[in-house]
């Protein structure tokens, strides 16, 4: 697998901040090992680090409370945000703080999986790096084209004996990765799906709904 963040390495003057959309799991390493070339690490001493399932508003406070405490190196130092699952709407507002009132020299990597609604106000200010992103539509791509009767039988036996955190896990991953495969295709042909899984992934994040019940209604919408 080609290292995606070899542009790190090649680029005369690092951006202050990299918004990667894809799956962390699958690249850390990559990442890591590009980090320590460059003489960054995630977890140096007084660098603020986050890998979680979600990252919201009490952990953009603890950032945000990190931040301006200070880490007063002269040399840049890392913030990294690496959500596996969810990031939530008010914590991107929070670290908005971040990006608009820097007061120290820093370097910020936020990690989200595709389909995860990122406001475009974050984004214009990363340098976006897009990560496994073939083989994601690949695997998606193959769901869509199957029959109801299918996706039925497909998620069965994805999900069979499986405890209810894997489950869970699973839904929020079809989810983004639907929501990503449809808006890549023409968005108005498309707007009433991508509309219905929205709002899926909104039920998923409240978590008012089962995620066995939201994975027969994503089954129906497409």
């Amino acid at each position: 697998m080609a290292n995606t963040f070899a542009l790190l390495e090649n680029t005369p003057q690092l951006s202050h901040a990299y918004l990667c959309m894809g799956d962390f799991t699958e690249h850390r390493d990559a990442f890591e090992d590009t980090l320590r070339t460059i003489n960054l690490r995630l977890h140096a001493p007084g660098h603020f680090v986050f890998i979680g399932n979600t990252f919201g508003k009490s952990d953009a406070d603890d950032l945000i409370a990190w931040y301006h405490r200070g880490a007063t190196a002269e040399d840049p130092y890392t913030i990294a945000v690496l959500a596996a699952g969810t990031l939530k709407s008010d914590a991107q507002q929070m670290l908005l703080k971040i990006f608009e009132e820097a007061k120290h020299p820093y370097i910020f990597f936020l990690f989200a999986p595709h389909g995860t609604q990122i406001l475009e106000t974050i984004r214009s200010r990363c340098t976006v790096i897009e990560l496994g992103e073939e083989k994601t539509k690949e695997d998606v791509s193959s769901f869509v084209q199957m029959s109801v009767g299918q996706r039925i039988s497909h998620i069965a036996g994805v999900t069979k004996n499986k405890e209810s955190h894997q489950v869970r896990t699973y839904t929020e991953e079809l989810v983004r990765d639907l929501i990503h495969y449809f808006h890549q295709k023409d968005i108005s042909t498309h707007k009433d799906i991508l509309s219905k899984l929205l709002q899926a992934q909104t039920s998923l994040t409240a978590g008012h709904i089962a995620p066995k019940f939201i994975l027969d209604y994503v089954i129906t919408v497409i």
